[in-house]
């Protein structure tokens, strides 16, 4: 997996879990507005990101109101290839 991939849902993770305390929400509570299962939760809620895939976690988290935007840089294609034929 990558290593950018794991980070952005580590920081959605990261930002559902501070929504929910700074609602003062429960598991339970959390579960019934997200509509997942409870034990789906506390998968999400104790960093098991591994188990839901960033699309997943972004619609999450737009659920609870939360806004985002994704923006790429140029990639610079002849240094990529001089990267890959060095392997």
């Amino acid at each position: 997996m990558d290593s950018f991939i794991i980070g952005l849902r580590k920081q959605v993770q990261k930002e559902i879990v501070i929504f929910a305390k700074n609602q003062g929400l429960t598991l339970h509570e959390l579960s019934k507005k997200l509509d997942l299962p409870q034990p789906r939760i506390s998968e999400l809620v104790n960093g098991k990101i591994h188990l839901i895939s960033l699309e997943k976690l972004l619609s999450l988290y737009k659920r609870l109101g939360g806004t985002y935007s994704i923006k790429l840089g140029q990639v610079n294609i002849r240094a990529l290839r001089a990267k890959r034929k060095a392997k």
